[in-house]
């Protein structure tokens, strides 16, 4: 049973997700909560299932050269990070039962974790796996909720490959627990994806390029909840914040989820995600977007001009584009394309300020592009994301998005 002192435990964007759906499907819901910050995919999945794949910066090898080097010249060594280890853990522990649970008056204690050398360390492919996941295999569950892409998405190019990675997890998820169960966990175990959040200077370019790889793993995301089964979205890009990594208020995310696996997985909602873009015609010097999951109808965020569609011609050039909604379509356009041949929508990191397309049932449109042109030329070089500092007297805030009402 969920109270105070349990839902404090836990994941907020969990929580929300557990309490919607018993409220609408009328029967206790368990969540098991398997969440550790700063891992890439690697982390998650058995070194077995990954191991053809190329060197990357969370590639086994990589991380082994880089733990040969914390050795060699920090003097790290594998048996003298878990005799450390051990003695904090013990420290920890003791300082527990004695009731000391604050590290200081705004943090709690929190238990150690091994770190360095990187074959030790929580970014190495499989540890992950080996700690969280395995021991759960068979465990009887209906979907998996995977809010985790930050880790891969420092680079475009890295976001360009984490589909292929994220594919691969569910395919191993999926097979390990349909054998595991013997069966009773079906072989297209659900997955609802959590599309990376706005974060970052808001945007003021049509569409944003190197410097924005959130916008490509949120694309990755997308195709795999557009062309695969059994696999959900959680579009967030209306949350998050300007400097803060996680958005601060979970509940749209959460309940978000919620009302997808109500529509995929039970059923009861008619509506269970935002509009999809699906296709494009052209139309003189205008491009019509059709759209799945409209709901009752297209909507918008404000009652202004849509002002988050980007526009180009054959040069790759990109615009700002006028748009409308007419009927089930959105279409665009501008005086400066007169042969347009590209859209892209959202194409940004923190395009949430900009007026966003939703369904009538408050759910937003997914970030998309038309086009399939390169997102980078091969030997480019990696731009990789930076985190933004706090300025002084910096106060997180939400924003304002349109209050959800799924149509039944």
């Amino acid at each position: 049973m969920s109270d105070s002192a349990s839902a404090a435990r836990t994941s907020a964007v969990a929580w929300y997700f557990g309490s919607t759906l018993q409220k609408h499907v009328g029967i206790p819901v368990g969540i098991i909560v398997q969440a550790y910050a700063g891992t890439p995919v690697e982390g998650w999945i058995p070194w077995e299932y990954q191991s053809d794949i190329k060197r990357s910066r969370y590639h086994k090898q990589a991380l082994d050269d880089v733990a040969q080097r914390q050795t060699e010249k920090l003097g790290l060594s594998a048996d003298a990070a878990v005799v450390e280890y051990r003695a904090a853990l013990e420290n920890y522990q003791q300082r527990m039962a004695a009731g000391d649970t604050m590290k200081n008056k705004n943090k709690r204690l929190m238990a150690p974790v091994i770190t360095k050398p990187a074959d030790l360390g929580n970014q190495y492919p499989q540890h992950i796996y080996n700690a969280m996941v395995h021991p759960l295999l068979g465990y009887g569950i209906r979907g998996v909720i995977w809010y985790q892409g930050e880790r891969n998405s420092k680079s475009v190019q890295q976001a360009l490959a984490f589909k292929g990675q994220l594919t691969r997890l569910i395919n191993t998820y999926r097979d390990l627990w349909n054998t595991h169960s013997e069966g009773n966990v079906t072989k297209d175990l659900y997955f609802s994806l959590t599309q990376l959040p706005a974060w970052g200077a808001t945007q003021e370019h049509p569409s944003e390029g190197l410097e924005a790889p959130w916008a490509v793993s949120r694309q990755m995301m997308f195709e795999m909840a557009r062309e695969s089964g059994n696999i959900g979205l959680a579009v967030s890009i209306d949350t998050g914040s300007p400097v803060e990594l996680h958005p601060k208020n979970k509940k749209p995310i959460g309940m978000r989820h919620a009302f997808t696996v109500l529509h995929d997985v039970y059923n009861i909602y008619e509506t269970g995600h935002g509009p999809y873009y699906t296709s494009y015609e052209i139309a003189g010097n205008e491009v019509i977007l059709s759209f799945k999951g409209n709901g009752s109808g297209l909507s918008k965020a404000r009652q202004e001009p849509l002002n988050s569609f980007a526009i180009a011609g054959a040069d790759k050039k990109w615009y700002w584009a006028r748009a409308r909604i007419e009927g089930e379509t959105v279409v665009v356009s501008s005086k400066f394309v007169e042969k347009p041949v590209a859209v892209r929508y959202a194409w940004a990191m923190n395009p949430s300020q900009r007026n966003l397309l939703y369904n009538k049932e408050g759910f937003p449109a997914s970030p998309f592009r038309t086009d399939d042109w390169p997102l980078y030329k091969e030997g480019e070089e990696e731009i990789t994301v930076e985190k933004p500092k706090k300025g002084p007297g910096y106060v997180a805030k939400d924003w304002s998005r349109p209050i959800m009402k799924p149509l039944k």
